[in-house]
């Protein structure tokens, strides 16, 4: 049998895609990765997967597009094509190309509806998303969320480091511009917090930011985000660490993500899959959607293009910034279940007003143990969530020519 899996961004790549293609191989499932284009897109997809995915092929988002239109290329035998995430009009092409039954998980559209009779989400929330659509419920399968397999698959195979705790962990995202606005003030914000409590301090680095870019990326500020610090990357044994111009020291985190995210005492992040990843670890965490440069915010659908048309950015802008008032939950946690378990922040940042507010969170005790345990509760039905896929999978399988 051949799994087809398209994919967009960093989460879907590097958490979903990652974790049911590892469970695949162990099946002796062939499996094949399509890159779809994306505004969440970091553009080095392809050299992640095939770094986290060795042997296995994957197209592109070029190879992909000139696949789809140009390539006389065939798959035989059993197959079956699962749409991670990007425009499901992609997906539909791909599978009519295939000859493969396709398979959503998570997302409808409401007027690509009828393009397959196979849904998979996570939680009974996405699957009342799609009723609302008028997909029908027997189309319809909650299996649960890829990022609880993939933390406790990651937890065996990775190595404890030797941090020192009470540890508090900054995920500062996998795209450049991300590192460049956010991740120097942070590194000011672990000053303050110095001198206010006993606090220790790491960075889980993105699989999408080389340590050879780190340094070079602090070096590079943008407008709209001051008061932020650069920090001078060092290395003491087999760990790396940026110092403060403080000489405050915070750990950066490459080959053991997820154990370090485990032992912290808070997790301090910006909104994506990443958030599911943190809460399937049961992890407290903080979520903090920056709003000094609203522009700079990638948006799906046909609101990610008004980066590529003239003005459009200036559009953006305003338009995010009329909708903040109603915007919503970031958090998925918060989202699925319609309240705040999750303490969310959205608007303009700074060192001081990031300190103030984690050290609130930091010193309620009380407050981060129902973050936990309201999270590894939500969580848990989802363990084994490949497995069932797998299966699910398999059955739409035997129905390929």
């Amino acid at each position: 049998m051949k799994l087809f899996l398209t994919a967009t961004g960093p989460g879907e790549v590097a958490s979903w895609a990652s974790i049911i293609t590892k469970k695949a191989k162990k099946l002796g499932i062939e499996v094949i990765i399509f890159l779809l284009p994306s505004t969440f897109s970091t553009g080095k997809e392809k050299i992640v997967a095939r770094r986290l995915l060795p042997n296995i092929k994957v197209f592109s988002v070029k190879e992909t597009i000139s696949f789809l239109f140009f390539s006389s290329t065939s798959f035989s035998g059993k197959k079956v094509l699962l749409h991670l995430g990007g425009e499901q009009v992609f997906a539909y092409l791909l599978s009519r190309k295939l000859n493969s039954p396709l398979v959503i998980y998570q997302w409808g559209n409401k007027l690509l509806k009828n393009i397959t009779n196979n849904y998979l989400v996570s939680h009974e929330y996405f699957k009342n998303r799609l009723l609302s659509l008028k997909i029908p419920s027997s189309s319809i399968k909650v299996v649960g969320n890829f990022c609880v397999d993939k933390v406790k698959e990651a937890l065996k195979e990775e190595k404890e480091l030797n941090l020192q705790k009470p540890l508090l962990t900054f995920l500062p995202a996998s795209r450049d511009i991300e590192i460049s606005t956010v991740l120097p003030l942070l590194l000011k914000t672990a000053e303050i917090l110095t001198n206010k409590t006993r606090i220790n301090f790491s960075i889980v680095l993105s699989p999408f930011i080389s340590i050879d870019k780190l340094e070079n990326l602090l070096c590079k500020p943008v407008c709209g985000f001051k008061g932020g610090v650069r920090g001078k990357l060092k290395q003491n044994s087999n760990l790396y660490y940026l110092e403060t111009p403080k000489g405050i020291p915070v750990a950066v985190v490459i080959d053991s993500p997820y154990t370090t995210i485990a032992n912290s005492k808070l997790v301090v992040t910006l909104p994506g899959t990443k958030t599911e990843e943190i809460a399937a670890l049961g992890t407290p965490m903080w979520v903090v959607l920056p709003m000094n440069r609203p522009d700079l915010i990638p948006l799906w659908g046909i609101g990610g293009l008004l980066d590529y048309l003239p003005c459009g950015r200036i559009l953006k802008k305003y338009v995010i910034l009329k909708k903040l008032p109603s915007f919503g939950f970031v958090t998925q946690a918060n989202i699925i279940t319609g309240r705040e378990i999750v303490p969310e922040f959205k608007g303009n940042i700074n060192p001081d007003l990031l300190a103030e507010k984690i050290l609130k969170l930091w010193q309620d005790e009380a407050k981060l143990n129902q973050i936990s345990s309201q999270l590894i509760e939500l969580y848990k039905p989802s363990i084994g969530v490949c497995d069932r896929t797998l299966e699910i999978l398999k059955e739409v399988a035997k129905t390929s020519s």
